[in-house]
């Protein structure tokens, strides 16, 4: 799914139709900001994906089991989000009012929609402190989950996780295992 990450004008004319009834991100009376998790499937490929929105910053991830994407970015007033991968590459965008979204990935656009979730549904990441182990799950409403870890480089299917506990085992490897609220809210 990496090979080639492209953008281009069109994908703003593809948010126009939502699924989800204002999702998006608000501060409580006290100023604290409010965790918004996503989970959906991406229209053709079947791929699960995971959104985990906090405040501003906002962390998308993409997988099959065999191969994975992990997408940045910064959500606007509006509710607009332009997903970034691998630095400042632009890829995407997702519309935390409506929960719809698309990004180029292997030389297509795909569309997707996303439903607000609680947990245990959502995005999970584990990742070494060498940063050469790094894995990303999601996990849906229903409980199915889809992993991809990636060890040197290398893609394999993740092994299945337990959202109610705090590590994982990967590659004989104790790692902590962070939901999207932890990971945005550490800068992790």
């Amino acid at each position: 799914m990496r090979r080639s990450l492209l953008v281009g004008a069109a994908l703003t004319t593809l948010l126009g139709a939502g699924c989800a009834s204002d999702p998006q991100p608000r501060r409580d009376g006290g100023g604290a900001e409010r965790f918004t998790g996503f989970a959906g499937v991406v229209e053709e490929t079947g791929n699960y994906l995971a959104i985990a929105v906090l405040g501003e910053r906002v962390r998308m991830f993409v997988c099959d089991s065999a191969d994975e994407v992990w997408l940045e970015g910064s959500a606007a007033k509006d509710g607009m989000v332009t997903l970034k991968a691998g630095g400042n590459k632009r890829v995407g965008f997702f519309n935390t009012q409506q929960g719809v979204g698309t990004f180029w990935i292997g030389g297509r656009l795909r569309s997707f929609k996303a439903a607000p979730v609680d947990k245990p549904a959502g995005l999970y990441r584990a990742q070494s402190p060498n940063r050469n182990l790094v894995g990303g799950w999601v996990v849906l409403p229903n409980g199915d989950q889809v992993g991809t870890v990636t060890l040197d480089g290398v893609n394999q299917p993740a092994p299945r996780i337990d959202p109610g506990k705090d590590t994982v085992t990967v590659a004989g490897e104790r790692l902590a295992l962070k939901a999207g609220d932890q990971q945005l809210s550490a800068g992790g």
